[in-house]
């Protein structure tokens, strides 16, 4: 298993968590008693996945074949789950110049987040999907993967605001236009 699957799986297993918590969490004692069972059976899935991702016995398909049969009202779910953390992972095959940084999970997240909020309609944008990527450490610009509706990507530099107002956008066809011309024009060795 690669990293890209592997990543994929934990988010899986993040998100089953929540729904875990979610649904142990009712109010009322009878809403936790009906939803035992499915609290049960999530868990029953989920609780070895950590150990199995970081070993030679993963087997894919008992794992969705485990979901299909015990909670078949989330499979869709966990599946989107999964495929959306697939197609969100990227690795630089090149070594970013200062000031670029490659960002963490949870920056990403916080990053892309932000973008969607300053992007309030972006029903209009011509992307639908954005992953950060790498951010500048001296100003608010970050490198987002974008695609559209057909699944084509792209890559955006977004100037974040962080006050909901809308950020300046410059798209790139590739990673590679991206960093010839902007990261390295950009980089340490450019003066401003």
């Amino acid at each position: 298993m690669n990293e890209k699957e592997r990543r994929a799986y934990l988010k899986l297993l993040h998100y089953g968590l929540i729904e875990i918590r979610h649904l142990s969490s009712q109010k009322s004692l009878f809403h936790f008693i009906k939803n035992r069972k499915k609290i049960n059976n999530l868990s029953d899935v989920l609780h070895n996945l950590p150990i199995l991702l970081h070993s030679d016995r993963f087997d894919e398909k008992l794992i969705w074949n485990q979901l299909i049969d015990t909670v078949p009202e989330y499979i869709e779910y966990f599946r989107e789950v999964y495929e959306d953390e697939l197609s969100a992972y990227f690795e630089f095959n090149f070594a970013l110049v200062e000031p670029w940084c490659e960002l963490s999970e949870e920056a990403r997240d916080v990053m892309t987040r932000e973008l969607y909020k300053e992007l309030k309609d972006r029903d209009s944008l011509f992307f639908n999907k954005f992953t950060a990527l790498a951010r500048r450490i001296d100003n608010d610009d970050v490198l987002f993967r974008a695609k559209n509706q057909d699944e084509d990507e792209f890559f955006v530099v977004a100037h974040l605001t962080w006050n909901n107002t809308l950020p300046s956008l410059h798209i790139y066809k590739s990673i590679e236009e991206w960093k010839i011309d902007h990261m390295m024009k950009t980089g340490k060795s450019t003066k401003y």
